[in-house]
């Protein structure tokens, strides 16, 4: 028992030089996550919408509830799927706890994009477009991309959702990740 207790601490010290807080989480990200947990439905619906999935929000509801609807095909389905588990992903207290870094990301865009392209959670190392523009995004570099998530998530008296903001612009812009087949050039 005292070795196990001794390994537990190794790994207790590990997992905080990392970042991991094993502390209570704050009571308005609580808060928060049930909103975000109670509106689950919706929000997916929203994204899978944005994502061009031909599905109602009752056919988003059976999926989410059953693994299918027959009115929606299999692509669709399995994005509304994907969406769902990259969702449980980022809704799991650990992963609140662990907070946004590099890491956190690819497994989000593993989890959105899983089975629908190889190496999901890896840095993009193809062209890709983007809808409605002629902007064709360089290429990224792994070590340029963990320095921008950084550099936003370290920048002093800025507000989380500032933060988020800023992330997701320059995530639109970048395409750090491959998100589905369709994207390719």
């Amino acid at each position: 028992m005292r070795q196990l207790n001794s390994h537990l601490r190794v790994v207790k010290t590990k997992l905080a030089k990392l970042g991991v807080n094993q502390g209570p989480i704050n009571s308005k990200v609580i808060l928060n996550l049930d909103f975000i947990r109670n509106n689950l439905s919706t929000i997916i619906y929203g994204q899978a919408i944005v994502e061009g999935v031909s599905a109602t929000f009752l056919d988003t509801e059976e999926i989410l509830e059953k693994g299918s609807s027959k009115n929606v095909d299999f692509n669709d389905t399995l994005t509304i799927l994907n969406l769902k588990n990259a969702w449980k992903y980022v809704l799991d207290e650990d992963t609140v706890r662990c907070g946004i870094n590099f890491n956190v990301l690819a497994n989000i865009a593993g989890f959105v994009n899983d089975r629908q392209i190889s190496y999901p959670d890896q840095i993009r190392s193809t062209k890709v477009l983007i809808g409605g523009s002629t902007y064709t995004p360089p290429i990224p570099v792994k070590e340029n991309v963990i320095r921008d998530i950084n550099e936003i998530i370290n920048v002093k008296n800025n507000k989380v959702v500032n933060k988020a903001i800023i992330y997701y612009v320059t995530y639109v812009r970048h395409k750090s990740f491959l998100m589905e087949t369709k994207e390719l050039h």
